[in-house]
């Protein structure tokens, strides 16, 4: 077996025989995303997308977890951040070729719009999956509310955004949101094996995978400014909740307790 890594900033690569295995590597920060992590992200997918020799490519966090969404220190200290126009950007266009998520621990706020962009997902029995970033008032991106209502309907995905809880990985399989549930630590192991069968007809499934992206990446324009109305609203609350969470006061372990923000419905009047 022949393997070769490289390293680019909080982001790890290596390829197993022709599979591609692409990591998070900040498992201080469970993982989370920051521009820097972002950016590592697109350009180790990049070099995924432009090697012929390797048709298919699997995600994970390292130590145990795979991504609690947003680094929220960086949130904190830079709110002007590009990193919410940046992401929603990267979640607009599929990888050239299938990524399989193989999820651990955590898949919760960014890290859960992240696992529903690739095309498969493998989840071991402890996963816990949910917008945890309802928290912080922080609306869920465009692009997964779409591509979650196609996987699994409106009503669960009213479900899922409306309170941001999570769910368990028997949930996530009874509701077709992943595509297998696995024993703890064999994730990346189960999506090797599956990626070493699916290598072997890439390029007839290839043409079937964009058979099935062209149908699912459909858009409702007219509810897009009724959205940037509301998202112009919430991220003044957003501020003072994420400082909530730093300061240790709020929010941890997916706790929606000790919140000192209430939402005004002053709004609806307009």
């Amino acid at each position: 077996m022949f393997a070769y890594h490289w390293l680019v900033s909080s982001v790890c690569t290596k390829k197993i025989l022709n599979i591609t295995l692409i990591s998070l590597n900040r498992p201080d920060k469970i993982n989370a995303i920051n521009l820097k992590t972002l950016d590592a992200l697109q350009e180790n997918i990049k070099r995924f997308e432009d090697d012929t020799e390797s048709p298919l490519a699997i995600l994970y966090g390292q130590e145990g977890n795979f991504c609690s969404g947003f680094d929220l220190h960086e949130l904190d200290e830079n709110p002007d951040t590009k990193l919410f126009d940046d992401f929603r950007e990267f979640l607009q266009k599929p990888a050239k070729k299938p990524i399989i998520a193989a999820i651990t621990g955590y898949a919760v706020g960014q890290g859960l719009d992240l696992a529903l962009w690739c095309d498969l997902r493998f989840v071991e029995e402890n996963v816990l999956m949910g917008f945890y970033n309802r928290r912080f008032a922080i609306p869920t991106c465009d692009v997964t509310i779409r591509r979650l209502g196609q996987m699994i309907g409106t009503s669960r995905t009213m479900d899922m955004i409306s309170l941001g809880r999570h769910i368990t990985a028997r949930e996530a399989l009874d509701w077709g949101l992943c595509n297998k549930m696995v024993n703890c630590g064999t994730a990346v192991g189960e999506a090797m094996t599956r990626a070493i069968q699916m290598s072997k007809l890439s390029q007839s499934m290839l043409a079937d995978r964009a058979t099935v992206l062209s149908e699912c990446e459909t858009c409702r324009e007219e509810w897009m400014s009724e959205r940037k109305h509301y998202i112009g609203i919430s991220f003044e609350k957003s501020k003072t909740l994420i400082r909530q969470f730093i300061r240790g006061e709020y929010g941890h372990h997916g706790s929606f307790k000790n919140s000192h923000i209430t939402d005004s419905l002053d709004f609806l009047k307009n």
